[in-house]
């Protein structure tokens, strides 16, 4: 059928939908503290750095390579290195920063981490989501991997390494 009603009204907060898409289709979760994402365009780059920033304790930094690719590196904004050191050292902490994001503690739960491209996922949750979330979620994994195979034909196409993902994105 061209449409398979799904009556559900299960939703997820935009920028989780954001933050999701963004990291499938152009992030990496491989990196034991940070989230990473690297896009070329400019706009998308900032769609996801403010998505992701809702998350409580998570900072996103921008930079932008020399060859123009930007490359979004969200984790706490704090480095957990130079505290564990004066710890060590017999310095008093005054309060413990957190270990982990928000953003990572959430990616965590949906099983997203440390999945290489061709280990990547649609989690569970997300195909219980209602039209208009599934719509974002889509859009926003389309913006970072699809595009039309050939402008005659008009033949929509997303590009990913994992048969997985391929089926969830078809399932969607």
């Amino acid at each position: 059928p061209r449409r398979l009603s799904v009556p559900t009204s299960e939703s997820w907060p935009r920028y989780e939908l954001i933050t999701l898409a963004g990291l499938l289709s152009e992030g990496n979760t491989c990196h034991p503290t940070t989230l990473y994402f690297y896009n070329n365009d400019r706009a998308l780059v900032d769609d996801f750095r403010a998505a992701i920033e809702n998350f409580p304790d998570t900072v996103a930094r921008v930079h932008t390579r020399r060859s123009g690719r930007h490359e979004v590196q969200a984790n706490t904004g704090r480095d957990a290195r130079f505290r564990a050191r004066a710890e060590s050292a017999g310095a008093v902490a005054t309060k413990a920063a957190p270990v982990r994001s928000g953003a990572f503690r959430w990616a965590e739960r949906l099983g997203v981490l440390g999945k290489k491209a061709t280990e990547k996922f649609v989690p569970t949750p997300v195909f219980r989501l209602c039209d208009s979330d599934l719509e974002l979620f889509l859009g926003r994994l389309w913006a970072g991997d699809g595009f039309i195979a050939n402008e005659t034909l008009k033949v929509p196409f997303y590009a990913t390494s994992s048969s997985r993902f391929a089926s969830d994105v078809q399932h969607i």
